[in-house]
């Protein structure tokens, strides 16, 4: 990780787009077995992380009409958590005298804030244990990162998605730079902290060594790009990075890995 981190904690993404269909990436020939199951993982994990960032974005803007952030400095973050059928809500939480409460909650569908808004008496309503467990594995992330001296792409604040505590125990927490030239996206300044049961980083890594972005598909796709190449040194097949960044693009990407290169585009529907 890279010097300069930039720690603000309350800003979500402000690119907000509806999921395109979404098709399985073909890997390339010759692509082994455990390269295949890991760009697998990554196609999940990436949705996952556009879902969550997409939420916390929409609930973002709803608080905004609500709230004037500087008028609580209280307000710690957010935290977001799946509901059933694909809602997610997004809580805002503040702390008070070491303890944390929700401050508002929104429950969001794909754009579409379904219900939620400030919570009448925060006091009353502490975090529940998972929520707590979170929103610690979140500072912890982030203390990790400031140490580590990561390095922010852009001007834009970072913005985080916790998720659900893994089989092994750690909550994973993704610190991912948000947009800041219109028209791109950034793919450098993206890291993971996975937070252990006594708050410690079990492992951190980032997913690219330098500052770069790509286009975002523009209204009328017939003037954007047709593909958008990535060269990435770190794994042997792609990241969950590429598919998040690539739902937010909605540009098809080649990313060259391990003298292979593999074609992501999630954009196509099924019928076609």
């Amino acid at each position: 990780m890279k010097n300069g981190f930039l720690a603000a904690i309350l800003t979500a993404p402000m690119v907000i787009m509806a999921a395109p269909p979404l098709l399985a990436a073909m890997p390339p020939e010759g692509a082994t077995e455990e390269q295949i199951a890991a760009d697998a993982f990554a196609l999940e994990r990436g949705k996952q992380l556009f879902a969550h960032d997409q939420a916390a974005a929409v609930s973002s803007v709803a608080l905004r009409k609500l709230i004037d952030f500087a008028d609580h400095p209280e307000v710690r973050g957010y935290l977001t958590v799946p509901e059933k059928d694909r809602a997610i809500a997004v809580v805002f939480y503040s702390e008070l005298d070491g303890a944390h409460y929700e401050f508002a909650r929104f429950v969001v569908d794909g754009v579409t804030v379904k219900s939620g808004g400030l919570i009448d008496t925060p006091e009353d309503n502490p975090l529940s244990g998972a929520l707590e467990r979170q929103a610690r594995s979140r500072a912890a992330a982030l203390a990790y990162a400031a140490q580590q001296g990561a390095q922010m792409c852009g001007q834009a604040s970072a913005n985080t998605v916790v998720l659900p505590e893994s089989e092994a125990g750690a909550v994973p927490v993704y610190i991912l730079s948000g947009p800041t030239r219109p028209g791109r996206y950034p793919l450098g300044g993206h890291y993971l902290v996975e937070i252990d049961k006594d708050y410690q980083a079990a492992t951190g890594r980032a997913f690219a060594d330098q500052c770069f972005d790509g286009p975002i598909m523009p209204a009328d796709p017939s003037i954007g790009p047709e593909l958008f190449n990535v060269t990435h040194s770190f794994d042997n097949q792609p990241t969950e990075i590429h598919y998040f960044a690539h739902l937010h693009m909605k540009v098809p990407l080649q990313i060259a890995a391990n003298n292979r290169f593999w074609t992501i585009d999630l954009t196509v529907d099924a019928a076609d």
